[in-house]
């Protein structure tokens, strides 16, 4: 049966079920078949029925799509386009498609018709804060080997060449919350299965694959790192030696000005001392030393008593005090 549907219709013989043709957690339990829900007694059930045609119709498909004369399939841009979960990852291919010769040269690869691809293809919601992702990590999505691998091709340990160069791994799921057989490719859960394509087949994946930090590029940052470093520790050391100077050239400066500070006033002084006086140096009166009566005065004033020298004959008693 070409059908996969998750819609439970009345079948043959009282039963209901519907069909499956690849693994999906949503439908079936990732059962490929029949998913049959056994007899039913109660013909009240309301179950959806599937209807066939009295007479095989057949339908041509356009270049570059094919089909099963029911329905057509494009190539796997075409599909990327229509398929509203993959808009995220499709619009970064196109836009280095737009921008470099490489993008361009990848985009005609996955356009190609002669050869089949396997892509593993991140949803929407997988580019959490604006995730962005390099030209390698988008060839990392696709497969080199010229055949599409369905999930029944998809087991685990398989090992897949990409396009970036390095290799997809196959793997359980480690994730108890995860369905039973549920996959996973280098470390993404797989999403769904097996969306055919033209020229190969998809398949969604939680989150975006990116490559390997090689060890050159870790060389390189940690290099870029380390000549930073030694730029910042030449520019402190650069504004330490200036401050340094600086400050030399400082107590230099005030030391010499001190020094000729003191020279000056001793010229100055000299020079003053042989200057004319001022005038109002020549107003001020002299200074005149007078010796005190007591100390200062010969020892000679008492060597005679001192009725003597009032009886002298020196002495003028002009005024009479001493008459009777």
């Amino acid at each position: 049966m070409g059908f996969h549907l998750c819609i439970v219709g009345w079948l043959f013989n009282r039963t209901a079920g519907y069909p499956t043709v690849y693994p999906s957690a949503k439908c079936g339990t990732n059962h490929v078949g029949i998913v049959n829900y056994g007899f039913r007694s109660d013909f009240n059930e309301k179950w959806d029925a599937y209807c066939y045609r009295a007479k095989d119709v057949r339908c041509d498909c356009r270049d570059g799509f094919i089909g099963d004369g029911y329905t057509c399939i494009g190539p796997l841009l075409t599909v990327l386009e229509q398929h509203a979960n993959f808009s995220v990852f499709y619009f970064m291919l196109l836009n280095y498609a737009n921008t470099t010769g490489e993008g361009l040269e990848f985009l005609n690869l996955l356009s190609d018709d002669t050869t089949y691809k396997t892509l593993f293809v991140p949803l929407n919601s997988g580019f959490r804060d604006n995730t962005s992702l390099t030209l390698s990590d988008l060839k990392l999505h696709v497969s080199v080997n010229d055949e599409p691998l369905l999930s029944s091709n998809l087991t685990t340990g398989t090992i897949i060449a990409s396009q970036a160069g390095y290799s997809l791994s196959i793997a359980d799921c480690i994730n108890s919350t995860q369905p039973l057989g549920s996959k996973m490719v280098n470390n993404t859960m797989i999403v769904e299965w097996d969306i055919l394509a033209s020229n190969g087949i998809i398949h969604a994946i939680e989150t975006p694959l990116m490559v390997p930090l090689q060890y050159e590029h870790v060389v390189q940052v940690l290099g870029a790192v380390k000549a930073s470093a030694s730029v910042v520790t030449i520019g402190v050391s650069t504004v330490v030696a200036v401050v340094l100077c600086i400050a030399i050239a400082g107590v230099s400066y005030y030391y010499l000005r001190r020094k000729n500070q003191g020279f000056q006033f001793r010229y100055l002084k000299a020079e003053l001392e042989d200057e004319e006086p001022s005038p109002w140096e020549e107003r001020s009166p002299a200074l005149v030393s007078i010796p005190n009566p007591i100390y200062g005065a010969h020892s000679s004033l008492y060597d005679e008593p001192f009725e003597d020298s009032v009886n002298g004959e020196d002495f003028s008693d002009t005024h009479g005090i001493f008459a009777d």
